[in-house]
């Protein structure tokens, strides 16, 4: 079986759009209309045709195949197909479920060296950011031979809607909804590359972790953000610490971080729908771009958004610093792979 393609970068989204879309179907998008003066090949790419299980790998897909893309942004996979459903199918995918696949793709953005401590040449380490993922897809719904274009722009530079960001207020909401027993306080701070969250128990205990948020490159379009729980602490005084079961205490925090991640994602996803501008009368840009594009997230930033002096009595003046959560985000066409 062979896959192969170019990954395009779009250079005027506005022309891109007015050539590709389906004025009488919001539903539908035509990539082969696409305007020859609205994008270009993308240079040094990485393209991954990844295993669509959940837990397959971390920033790379820990299944998949890959193809480094040079100057032109050609791409091309040549594998044997039952040879590859068979080996996904002993990591855990029933025969009678063939295995699912997408597309992932990444721009490298830096090169980094790294000295040999032996004096000799160091090794250079290219460093890449995911920019686009299409839908899940089965290898037996393409043909022998398919032939794709991948297009994606990163919407800062897009003109279309402001990146939507998660603000200390939206965490203060978020954190508001979680109940644990025992806890009188719970609180949540935006800190560089973390939220750091605290609280307190009536008994005296101490909660205290950290919830790091990272670019997902998972094969869900429903998640932007990884979460991951670090520097987790739980201190109970004595005697109270000899009734608690500490094991069931982190699930249950695991299990509200977890939620509390999930409606990050949905915030994020539901802010940049809604921000989408109406400018084709009689037209649902909304309903084009859900069915049609994906949003792939780059990269998680943590700006100081303000700061102020605060006097604390007997301990002098303190700063306050507030931050807010922003990404980096990409639009990619076409979500759904089709022969």
């Amino acid at each position: 079986m062979k896959i192969s393609g170019v990954v395009n970068e779009i250079t005027n989204l506005t022309a891109f759009l007015g050539s590709v879309i389906d004025f009488a179907d919001a539903t539908k998008i035509n990539l082969a209309n696409a305007s020859a003066t609205s994008f270009r090949p993308a240079r040094q790419m990485r393209v991954h045709l990844a295993s669509a299980l959940p837990t397959s790998g971390g920033f790379f897909p820990g299944i998949s195949l890959k193809d480094d893309v040079g100057n032109d942004g050609l791409f091309r996979f040549d594998f044997n197909e039952a040879l590859l459903t068979q080996n996904f199918g002993v990591l855990g995918t029933p025969a009678s479920s063939p295995p699912r696949f997408y597309f992932l793709v990444y721009k490298q953005i830096q090169e980094i060296t790294i000295p040999n401590p032996l004096g000799g040449p160091g090794q250079t380490i290219p460093i890449f950011q995911p920019v686009y993922r299409s839908d899940s897809f089965r290898l037996n719904d393409l043909e022998d031979e398919n032939d794709f274009s991948l297009f994606f722009v990163g919407l800062n530079d897009s003109g279309l809607v402001d990146v939507p960001s998660i603000t200390q207020a939206d965490v203060d909401t978020q954190i508001a909804g979680i109940s644990l027993t025992g806890l009188s306080s719970l609180s949540g701070r935006i800190r560089d590359r973390h939220v750091r969250v605290t609280g307190r128990g009536t008994s005296g205990a101490r909660l205290s972790f950290n919830v790091g948020l990272r670019p997902s490159t998972l094969s869900s379009l429903n998640s932007l953000l990884r979460h991951k729980i670090e520097d987790y602490e739980l201190d109970v005084p004595f005697p109270a610490n000899l009734c608690v079961d500490y094991g069931s205490i982190e699930r249950l925090v695991r299990d509200n971080v977890r939620d509390l991640a999930r409606d990050i994602n949905t915030t994020i996803q539901s802010n940049l729908t809604d921000s989408i501008p109406d400018v084709i009368p009689g037209f649902d840009e909304q309903v084009f771009f859900t069915t049609n594009s994906t949003v792939t997230c780059a990269d998680v930033d943590f700006p100081v958004v303000s700061q102020s002096v605060v006097d604390i009595t007997g301990l002098g003046p303190f700063t306050l610093v507030v931050r807010e959560i922003r990404l980096d985000l990409f639009i990619g066409f076409p979500r759904r792979i089709e022969a």
